[in-house]
């Protein structure tokens, strides 16, 4: 947990993501509390990479995946979605 701990506030979870020419990263990090609370870096990825083709996963905390960039700022968008209700 140190190093989400450094970047993001302990009861947050931020995921990002970008396109390198034919694929896409996504990238996410959850704070010590918010993985107390349920969150989970992995199962983010995972859900995000899902719907652009592809796949991802790692610890709860942080967690990295790819897939086509034709539609990550839609999946990245509904996730957001998601998780503000």
């Amino acid at each position: 947990y140190e190093m989400s701990a450094s970047l993001v506030g302990s009861e947050m979870c931020i995921e990002t993501g970008a396109k390198f020419g034919e694929k896409a990263a996504i990238v996410a990090l959850c704070g010590k509390d918010a993985v107390g609370a349920g969150m989970k870096a992995g199962d983010i990825v995972r859900q995000i990479a899902a719907q652009i083709g592809g796949k991802g996963g790692g610890k709860p905390d942080f967690a990295q995946g790819g897939g086509s960039p034709e539609n990550l700022e839609k999946a990245l968008a509904d996730f957001a979605a998601s998780a503000a209700k």
